[in-house]
Order: C-alpha cells, then structure tokens, then sequence
C-alpha cells in the first residue's frame, strides 16, 4: 500500500480538465519542478490521495477520476464545456 500524496486537480465549469501528483524532492540533487498552473476560470485544488498502483487501461484511468471527482465532490467528469 502506497502513503497518500498531494494530488493537484484543475477543475473548470465543474468539470475535472488537470491532475498531476506532486512528487516529494528526494535527494541531494537539484531537480528540474514542473506543476499544474490554472487559467482563466479554472479552480485549483489540493487533496490527499493515494497514487493508483496502475493506469495501462482506460478503465483504470477512469476509475482514478472517479475517485478523485468523488473526494471533490465534482459531477462532470467528461464532456463539452458549458
């Protein structure tokens, strides 16, 4: 069992368009940070999640939205805007 990490998601017109985990600095290194940024009328939210172990099949990358729209209590997974 993986720990819950920070999952940032981009939601705009109620509709989930963003997700990126933020993975922890590990290291001595410097590495390269790159993250989601919102743009015009687009909500940026932070939760905590557990990362999915797979994502090789379109049904397992619908089950994650699944589960990250239930946690922001997000209806509109897909679909045209407006």
């Amino acid at each position: 069992m993986t720990a819950a990490q920070k999952l940032l998601v981009i939601v705009e017109a109620g509709r989930i368009v963003g997700t990126q985990f933020v993975t922890p600095p590990g290291g001595p290194l410097p590495a390269v940070s790159v993250t989601l940024q919102r743009g015009p009328g687009q909500d940026l939210h932070e939760v905590e999640m557990e990362p999915p172990t797979a994502m090789r099949t379109l049904e397992q990358i619908h089950q994650f939205h699944e589960a990250v729209a239930k946690k922001l209590g997000v209806e509109k997974l897909y679909g045209r805007k407006g």
